[in-house]
């Protein structure tokens, strides 16, 4: 398609041959326009326009989520398992128990300091059954056993020695110095003690001094 220099707009196909013409040779000229081609006030050929293209739509942005599922807490550990440490001037209560090891040391209402293994037999005992009624580690760091008169029917002979009384986590009971060394054992199985135990089928003494 050509506007030529006559005023005539002329539309040519592929061999360059006149399809069509628009407008008026001579004085009155075709004119090109914002909206098309006029001759005079004459629109003959109107231009297409084409809108502008909108710009395409934002895409919502997506909402939230599901919330992410919380990590597991991990499960607390359990408390370690601590000794049973007794400070000079602690007094006993009868009745009173502690369990470590699978050993249970128990202040018996009758008087006895024992201790029972997992079946709950007697391992070792201070045969004062009927004859305690007070059990105290004294200031001097004596372990003893008072009967109602007041006059000791056991004692550790730890006196002036003895700083701390412990039931450890493996389930003896033991005496300590200021220098953390046992001086005094109860619970401490010898294999010459069980086989006595075995032979006597009762409970064991035990309030010698061991030393270290």
């Amino acid at each position: 398609m050509n506007l030529h220099d006559d005023g005539l707009l002329r539309i040519y196909n592929a061999s360059g041959q006149i399809l069509k013409s628009y407008g008026t040779a001579g004085p009155v000229r075709m004119r090109l326009n914002d909206y098309g081609f006029t001759v005079g006030q004459q629109k003959v050929f109107e231009i297409a326009r084409v809108p502008a293209s909108e710009p395409p739509a934002e895409s919502p942005s997506p909402g939230p989520g599901p919330a992410p599922t919380p990590e597991p807490e991990p499960e607390p550990e359990p408390p370690a398992i601590q000794a049973v440490v007794f400070n000079t001037g602690y007094t006993f209560t009868k009745g009173q128990s502690w369990t470590r090891n699978g050993r249970k040391l128990v202040f018996q209402g009758d008087g006895n300091l024992v201790m029972y293994n997992s079946s709950d037999q007697p391992l070792f005992a201070t045969g004062t059954n009927g004859r305690g009624a007070r059990l105290a580690f004294q200031g001097d760091g004596n372990l003893v056993i008072y009967d109602s008169a007041d006059k000791p029917s056991f004692a550790s002979n730890t006196a002036g020695q003895g700083h701390r009384l412990i039931f450890r986590t493996n389930g003896d009971l033991a005496i300590f110095n200021q220098q953390n060394s046992v001086i005094w054992q109860f619970g401490l199985i010898h294999d010459r003690y069980q086989s006595l135990q075995r032979q006597l089928h009762q409970p064991l003494q035990c309030n010698q001094h061991l030393h270290q």
